[in-house]
């Protein structure tokens, strides 16, 4: 899978994590990644006797995001329609954050965008949900 990605954007900085023999070892790489600071997370592992989806701890997206204060904020999600899938509010500390999304209540796949907003500050990205 390394190989594919640096094909396809050979200046990127490539990380690795083991996915060991369970599920809950590819649910904490991806999350041992994501704090590590790397913003697009792939695998190529299936386990015998899974099934090749499902709606595990292997089926969350994580949005990190960091805040220069403690403050309240919005997490929205939207399809690239523009329809707004899932909102979340909160108060959230100063530093990094971040939020857990199950891929299966947002009722869409493909390319999303997600808009983090706050009375001071307002980011989107995009991210994608695969099955």
């Amino acid at each position: 899978m390394a190989e594919i990605v640096h094909d396809i954007a050979p200046g990127a900085a490539l990380a690795f994590h083991t996915a060991s023999n369970r599920l809950a070892d590819l649910a904490q790489g991806v999350i041992d990644l994501s704090n590590a600071g790397s913003d697009i997370i792939v695998d190529d592992i299936f386990y015998w006797g899974e099934p090749f989806f499902q709606n595990s701890v292997v089926a969350q997206s994580i949005i990190g995001f960091n805040l220069p204060e403690a403050t309240e904020a919005t997490i929205k999600v939207n399809d690239v329609t523009g329809r707004l899938l899932k909102v979340i509010e909160g108060e959230f500390a100063k530093g990094y954050n971040q939020i857990t999304l199950n891929s299966g209540d947002l009722g869409a796949k493909g390319v999303l965008s997600y808009t983090v907003e706050t009375a001071e500050y307002t980011a989107t990205k995009k991210m994608i949900v695969v099955e």
